[in-house]
């Protein structure tokens, strides 16, 4: 999958990557950050100058305050290039933009160790848990990979270490390894798409390619068994992959008001999980268009817990889902109740009132061991 980069230095050069730009530095901005390491103690970034590439900041522990003092001609060139100089073992921010993911990161350049001593390598890149205190390596350097720069001894030669297969978004850390790296930094942006979830908490989703979500948003599907005519409920089922594939059409459940980033990716989902799911993608050009003739349409609404009669005259708009079924089915029902699919009771979805009272269809009160359609708060859910 091609990916778009971002790099951060200036005219460097490599046989297998290329490009501009030109570093902005904003401002220093000294004893400002911390990350607790893998043995959770705490460090502390000092001496931290603060530079920026489009949207991307980075707050870099740097051996030069002026980057431009760091020059080397680049693989026996006459032509010199400037690099970003970092201390030894120093940690560094990465703080991206919303919506922003990165599946690459390129670090062109060499170590500036002129007696040959050693090479530089990225000794640890990852993330940081607010919640834990605890830092989370995705990346360390393995001796055995070979996976360094050569020193600045080495005829001036240039190389370039590699960490692909992240997901990076938000804020992330990278530490550096060896003799001061001089380095451009490229970023690779994965191709993402936006899916936005209203006051309802959840949405019709559909991608004309197959995407990631997040651990914060719950996929579901509406199995052929879940269509229940009688009491006009569609039963919703919630599945553990967290891939959809493209053109399928699911329910993004989240929190309300709130725009996720879903990352396109080549990865294949459970084919199981979507085996009998009735949800009709709208990322198919030819399901946009409605027949109100021999159909009836239903799509999960903006703002409450229920399927809605769509009556409408315009054709659906892409990235949607709906469920179709065959006119007069439904006996022009406007309005299909959700039933979210549970093992249990405690499964339930948490209401203001965890204690509320159980009713089943027939509005008699029943114990949180009753098997069956239940009510709760409002809401009509399936318990086994």
């Amino acid at each position: 999958m091609a990916a778009a980069m971002m790099a951060v230095g200036a005219n460097a050069q490599n046989d297998s990557i290329t490009g501009s730009s030109t570093i902005t530095k904003a401002k220093d901005n000294k004893s400002q950050i911390t990350v607790y390491n893998g043995s959770s103690s705490l460090v502390t970034l000092d001496s931290v100058s603060y530079v920026s590439q489009g949207d991307i900041k980075m707050y870099l522990c740097r051996s030069d305050k002026d980057y431009s003092n760091a020059e080397t001609k680049v693989n026996g060139s006459n032509s010199k290039t400037k690099f970003l100089k970092l201390s030894n073992g120093a940690w560094n921010r990465v703080d991206l933009p919303s919506g922003v993911v990165i599946e690459k990161i390129a670090f062109v350049g060499y170590g500036n160790d002129k007696e040959k001593k050693a090479g530089s390598w990225i000794a640890s890149l990852g993330t940081y848990d607010e919640a834990n205190s605890k830092y989370i390596a995705l990346y360390t350097y393995d001796e055995t990979s070979n996976d360094t720069l050569p020193t600045k001894a080495d005829s001036q030669t240039v190389d370039t270490i590699t960490i692909d297969g992240l997901s990076l978004s938000g804020t992330f850390y990278f530490k550096n390894g060896g003799k001061q790296p001089c380095v451009n930094i490229y970023f690779y942006k994965a191709e993402t798409v936006t899916a936005s979830i209203a006051a309802g908490g959840y949405r019709g989703f559909s991608s004309a390619k197959a995407v990631e979500v997040p651990d914060d948003v719950t996929i579901y599907v509406v199995n052929k068994g879940g269509v229940d005519l009688e009491n006009y409920t569609f039963e919703i089922t919630p599945i553990e992959s967290k891939i959809i594939p493209a053109n399928t059409g699911v329910i993004l459940k989240g929190e309300a008001n709130t725009d996720y980033t879903l990352t396109v990716t080549d990865e294949e989902a459970t084919a199981s999980d979507y085996a009998n799911n009735i949800l009709v993608a709208t990322s198919v050009e030819d399901n946009c268009t409605i027949d109100q003739t021999s159909y009836d349409y239903y799509a999960i609404a903006k703002a409450q817990y229920k399927f809605l009669k769509y009556t409408g005259t315009q054709n659906f708009n892409a990235n949607l889902s709906y469920i179709r079924l065959e006119a007069g089915a439904t006996s022009g029902a406007k309005e299909f109740d959700i039933i979210e699919k549970t093992t249990g009771i405690s499964s339930v979805k948490t209401a203001e009132n965890g204690n509320a009272t159980l009713y089943n269809l027939a509005g008699q009160k029943v114990s949180s061991n009753y098997s069956g359609i239940v009510v709760k708060n409002g809401k009509k859910f399936m318990v086994k």
